[in-house]
C-alpha cells in the first residue's frame, strides 16, 4: 500500500457514506512522530505495510512545543 493525499483519502471516506457496506472511520495509522519535511509531495508514494481492514493511509501536518510534525493517519473499517 502507499501513501496518498490527504484529499484523495477524503474522496474514499465520503464515498463510503454511499456505499451498502458501511461507512468508514479515520484515525491514527501508528503513534510515531516523524520529521515534516515541508509538504505533504515528500511522503505521497511511499510504501507502508499492507494490514487488512485498512483501506487508504495519508500524512497531516501536527505541532507541538517541539515544532511541526507527520503524522499518518488511515481510512479503515
Amino acid at each position: 500500500m502507499k501513501i496518498i493525499s490527504k484529499k484523495q483519502a477524503n474522496d474514499i471516506l465520503v464515498s463510503s457514506l454511499f456505499n451498502p457496506g458501511g461507512t468508514f472511520n479515520k484515525g491514527k495509522f501508528d503513534s510515531g512522530k516523524y520529521i515534516w519535511h515541508g509538504s505533504q509531495k515528500h511522503y505521497i508514494g511511499k510504501d507502508v505495510p499492507n494490514i487488512p481492514g485498512i483501506h487508504a493511509i495519508y500524512v497531516e501536518r501536527r505541532q507541538n512545543k517541539d515544532g511541526p510534525y507527520a503524522q499518518l493517519m488511515c481510512i479503515y473499517n
